[in-house]
């Protein structure tokens, strides 16, 4: 349970590119068209006509309402979408209230167009709620899951590669930054890093070097 939690409040990377969001919702409405056109769950396969225009709906309400979401969180509200505070469990948050949204959106669709075509079969809400949650969430968990990591490991491996280069130019700099100096005897030699001299003073033949300890 400890590492649930932990999970969720690990920061989570959140592309706001409205661009990049349209083709993603267009994407994930298509799928539920297709689903539903292809498995026809949920007593579509009883239908005889207009099975297409049907779940056409489905797909399209779910573009809309996701993208409208997306719109409304990403960018009238930019605070909530801050990647100082967003985490795994805001995501699920944000997508779970999509679901709901797209649950009631469906159930009134689905009410409009059997009476529409005078179909005998309805859902309640209830009923409208539960198929959407079970057909969404699954793909929810398992696209934050997905998409935590990848993020997660792709920031990574650009902090490995700045600490890398940073390491190498630190090394590259200590080569040059050594200083050496010379008195008239020949075992008179100061030896020292720039980067810890303070400041030097001199007063006719004596200078005095001042380092930081």
């Amino acid at each position: 349970m400890q590492k649930v939690f932990s999970w969720l409040k690990r920061p989570y990377f959140v592309n706001t590119n409205l661009i990049t969001n349209l083709w993603t919702d267009l994407m994930l409405g298509a799928s539920v068209f297709l689903f539903l056109i292809v498995f026809e769950p949920f007593h579509i396969s009883l239908m005889d006509n207009n099975k297409v225009l049907f779940t056409l709906g489905f797909g399209g309400i779910t573009f809309l309402v996701t993208y409208t979401y997306t719109l409304l969180f990403f960018v009238v509200f930019k605070n909530f979408a801050n990647e100082d505070n967003y985490n795994v469990a805001k995501n699920i948050l944000f997508l779970s209230l999509v679901l709901s949204s797209i649950s009631l959106f469906n159930f009134k669709y689905q009410d409009f167009f059997f009476r529409r075509y005078e179909l005998p079969t309805r859902s309640s809400f209830t009923q409208s709620l539960l198929k959407t949650l079970s057909v969404g969430t699954f793909p929810i968990l398992l696209y934050t899951l997905y998409t935590e990591m990848y993020y997660r490991k792709k920031r990574e491996k650009i902090s490995a590669r700045i600490m890398e280069s940073r390491n190498l130019s630190s090394k590259k700099n200590s080569d040059i930054i050594e200083i050496k100096i010379h008195g008239n005897n020949k075992d008179e030699v100061l030896v020292f890093n720039i980067d810890r001299l303070t400041y030097v003073s001199s007063e006719k033949n004596y200078t005095s070097f001042f380092f930081d300890s």
